[in-house]
């Protein structure tokens, strides 16, 4: 976002739980994107008019352990909130992506997974899958959107206090986890 401020680019972000403080010249709104409706009323403000770039990067590695451990409800909504209610807001902002610019971008996050099988993790791996693959419909779908998908790697983020939080069923994750913290890996 810092970036983009030097740029003098006008941007709007959402927050779900916190503000980002200290940013200037930026207009947030609180956004539950787990809520198709939340999501519906969100999408209706006016100020989202004419976007250039979206960048959409909810996530959340929950429920952890193996798949019969997990609540099927749990599980489903992980499946919501890291793929199908990313492709809803997508869905409901794409009819005011911006008319003047040639070329709009969206921007989505993939996570672990697309290339083996890891354990524990099935809800969010099997929704970052499908974004990959929603990434290369979308993309072929129009002319005027360029949508990606970046692969980072393991990053240092708040995402994997839920690994810690869950450290029987995350089980050799959870050290893991600890030994990338402790070498800054």
């Amino acid at each position: 976002i810092n970036n983009l401020i030097k740029n003098k680019n006008e941007i709007i972000y959402t927050y779900n739980s916190k503000k980002i403080k200290n940013l200037k010249n930026v207009r947030a709104y609180k956004l539950d994107i787990s809520s198709r409706n939340n999501i519906k009323e969100f999408a209706k403000n006016n100020e989202l008019k004419n976007w250039d770039c979206l960048v959409i990067l909810p996530a959340t590695q929950n429920p952890i352990g193996l798949f019969i451990e997990s609540n099927s409800e749990e599980w489903a909504r992980s499946v919501d909130l890291n793929f199908t209610n990313q492709m809803f807001i997508i869905r409901e902002l794409i009819p005011k992506r911006s008319k003047k610019n040639k070329v709009k971008s969206i921007m989505l996050w993939a996570g672990p997974g697309t290339n083996n099988a890891p354990k524990y993790y099935s809800a969010y791996i099997a929704s970052k899958v499908a974004q990959i693959k929603m990434t290369e419909l979308l993309d072929e779908e129009f002319d005027d959107i360029k949508v990606s998908i970046i692969g980072p790697g393991w990053v240092k983020t708040k995402i994997h206090e839920q690994t810690l939080k869950a450290r029987k069923l995350s089980r050799e994750n959870y050290q893991t986890t600890i030994d990338r913290f402790k070498k800054n890996k």
